[in-house]
């Protein structure tokens, strides 16, 4: 008997957790149709999931996304590269500190300008970098497939970019106001 009420119990319970999961499943989204909302689900899940993947390597996503900015832009200053990744200077200051403390990028002096600090990757850098792109483009294939392949994938960046920059030219006008 003693073995029966335990197996009752642990059923009880179980039927309990499942209908909990059903109320749940019943209950309605307010936010379901909620464009703000659904970019930021979105975003969030994307982003732990990359955040996740690129700590395999020791690397976070703002870290990554500079190294990227660095490769692409040999010798850019740290203005235009805060500007490239939208993020305040201060913050970028502290992030490439980080980087050039692990030996994955460096600040040279300019031959043209001895007060410039051209920004550039270092060949440890280089190739952590090429290891994190082939993780990143890997999650970013799931996640056009998630969507249902390029097309969606590209109407979907469309979309992005345009309301990313609506955005911008607003409050671009707002602070000239």
């Amino acid at each position: 008997m003693a073995g029966t009420k335990g197996v009752h119990a642990e059923t009880a319970a179980g039927s309990a957790h499942g209908s909990a999961r059903v109320r749940a499943a019943a209950m309605r989204d307010p936010f379901e149709t909620v464009i703000g909302f659904q970019l930021r689900r979105a975003q969030l899940q994307a982003f732990q999931e990359l955040i996740e993947r690129l700590g395999m390597v020791d690397l976070r996503p703002a870290q990554f996304a500079l190294l990227s900015v660095l490769d692409s832009n040999p010798g850019i200053n740290q203005t235009v590269a805060a500007r490239i990744l939208a993020i305040k200077r201060t913050n970028f200051v502290t992030l490439m500190d980080g980087l050039e403390r692990r030996g994955l990028a460096e600040r040279r002096v300019s031959i043209r300008d001895r007060r410039g600090r051209p920004l550039h990757l270092t060949p440890k850098g280089a190739e952590l970098l090429r290891e994190a792109a082939r993780i990143q483009a890997q999650h970013e294939a799931e996640l056009m497939g998630r969507l249902g392949g390029e097309a969606a994938a590209e109407t979907l960046l469309r979309l992005l970019r345009s309301l990313a920059m609506s955005t911008r030219e607003g409050s671009e006008q707002e602070e000239r106001s």
